[in-house]
């Protein structure tokens, strides 16, 4: 098979592939990644299987077609503009950002019996990730079968949040406040313009 590893980071994933396939594209917008990934196909000698392509999504790989499209993208949903954000996760407000393009691009780059696989922190309902919403309303007239697997049921978004705050700064484990994800601070403004987003997209869990 020939796999492309999309937003490939480290390349951990693909490299996980290169024992089995005939070749795989690890692809990544962030030069600094792509050369730890190629450092760590040297290190585990499936360098000759590999090749590493910069730029954005499929950009990189246009021309091609895979039997497996890996993908473990930015699909975080963070609070802020992304410049205040690491660009290998930020997702959005809603983390769907580029979830988005993934699940209207992806196709057209399958074999005809090709597959895609990733895991997806998805926001949601109870019932469902909206990701998952997406790809029904995007994928429904397409010769797709989708294979959904729930790890752990969704926790409630907003306890979620509430928990994740006073572990950083009300009550800090080790009584040592946090420093958060964000590059450059996220004002109070911002951050509640967020979670009013969140509540008026119905995101629940």
């Amino acid at each position: 098979d020939v796999v492309l590893d999309l937003a490939a980071g480290s390349g951990i994933i693909g490299i996980s592939c290169a024992d089995k396939a005939e070749k795989v594209y690890c692809t990544d917008i962030n030069p600094k990644a792509l050369r730890y990934a190629k450092f760590n196909a040297i290190l585990n000698d499936v360098e000759d299987k590999m090749e590493f392509r910069l730029g954005n999504l499929f950009k990189p790989v246009k021309n091609l077609k895979f039997d497996l499209i890996i993908w473990n993208g930015p699909t975080i949903s963070l609070p802020g503009p992304s410049y205040k954000d690491p660009f290998y996760c930020y997702g959005g407000a809603d983390g769907l950002l580029f979830t988005k393009r993934f699940i209207a691009e992806a196709p057209r780059y399958l074999t005809r019996n090709g597959r895609m696989q990733w895991l997806d922190p998805s926001l949601g309902t109870e019932i469902e990730p909206r990701s998952l919403e997406i790809i029904k309303k995007a994928w429904h007239k397409k010769p797709l079968k989708i294979v959904y697997e729930e790890r752990i049921p969704p926790d409630d978004l907003f306890k979620v949040i509430e928990y994740v705050d006073k572990r950083l700064y009300i009550k800090p484990l080790h009584n040592k406040p946090k420093r958060p994800l964000w590059v450059k601070p996220v004002y109070n403004k911002e951050y509640g313009q967020w979670l009013a987003y969140l509540k008026k997209r119905h995101f629940t869990h």
